[in-house]
């Protein structure tokens, strides 16, 4: 259930929404996109209701989390196929599929069938058909999942260009790198609620300041005096695995030696150390409490 979610999408602009499994961004994309009813609140796209306007939501761009393609159909023919639903003249329909399978990279394979398509090539189809139109608002769900490396650079490339061209878009995304590389605002959301957004930079000055990220992983479960000493050290307990704590350093190298130290004596049997620069990966671990799902 979404509760009390205020979002602003901005024309040439990304916004990446990050959480937990459950944590409702599958189901704003929905409402977002007039395909889940709301029970309360708004929403307006350039002043018109995509629940109720079906010229609104036309001008709407959808990736399901799922290849949502005619199998029988060759790129060409899907990619004609949905600027047709959306609207667009037959002759406009087939200019702009031929159009948008160069923008994906997929000119070559226009009269190939779905079936013989990569996973890879799949993915970048489902999101040309999604933009076949020329969308204002481009709305992803898990849109590289399952994708290897050279066509996550490719869909990545591909979506900068999108908002280079003035559309917003919104990507429900479990891809840290995806979202750190892409995104203008990151928002992260947890039990239906939007918990915090703001730009990548902002979000990691807010948690770390000038610390750095250091994550512990313990090679037993910490008991008293030993937890006292983790939590005086400044370190919090994950929410998934009580043998991992994580917090914030300043110092470096020498601080995380420092600490390392005071906890063995304490009594804390250390396994794993790391220190890293922050990003919003550390920032996703201080909100939500644990590391991100995979």
């Amino acid at each position: 259930m979404l509760n009390g979610i205020d979002l602003t999408l901005r024309p040439g602009s990304i916004y990446a929404l990050l959480g937990p499994n459950g944590a409702g961004k599958s189901s704003l994309v929905k409402v977002i996109a007039g395909l889940t009813a709301l029970d309360s609140g708004t929403i307006s796209l350039n002043g018109r209701d995509p629940h109720r306007d079906p010229g609104a939501r036309r001008s709407l761009g959808v990736v399901p989390q799922d290849v949502a393609l005619y199998g029988s159909l060759t790129a060409l023919e899907n990619l004609t196929l949905f600027g047709r639903i959306a609207g667009l003249e037959a002759g406009r329909a087939r200019e702009r599929a031929g159009t948008t399978l160069t923008a994906v990279g997929l000119a070559d394979r226009a009269h190939d069938r779905i079936a013989v398509l990569s996973g890879g090539m799949s993915r970048r189809l489902n999101i040309a058909a999604a933009l076949v139109h020329d969308p204002v608002l481009v709305l992803l769900d898990e849109p590289t999942v399952g994708v290897d490396a050279p066509s996550r650079g490719a869909i990545a490339d591909l979506l900068g260009a999108v908002r280079d061209r003035g559309a917003a878009i919104l990507i429900a995304t479990h891809d840290m790198g995806e979202a750190e590389a892409l995104a203008d605002r990151v928002g992260i959301m947890v039990d239906g609620r939007l918990v915090t957004e703001g730009t990548p930079e902002a979000l990691i000055a807010e948690v770390f300041g000038s610390g750095q990220d250091v994550l512990l992983r313990l090679g037993a479960k910490a008991e008293e005096p030993a937890k006292t000493a983790l939590i005086e050290a400044g370190l919090a307990q994950s929410d998934e695995d009580p043998l991992t704590w994580y917090g914030t350093v300043d110092g470096g190298f020498a601080a995380l030696a420092a600490m390392s130290n005071r906890l063995s004596a304490a009594g804390v049997a250390v396994g794993e150390a790391r220190l890293r620069e922050p990003g919003l990966a550390g920032v996703y671990l201080h909100v939500v409490g644990h590391e991100f799902d995979t």
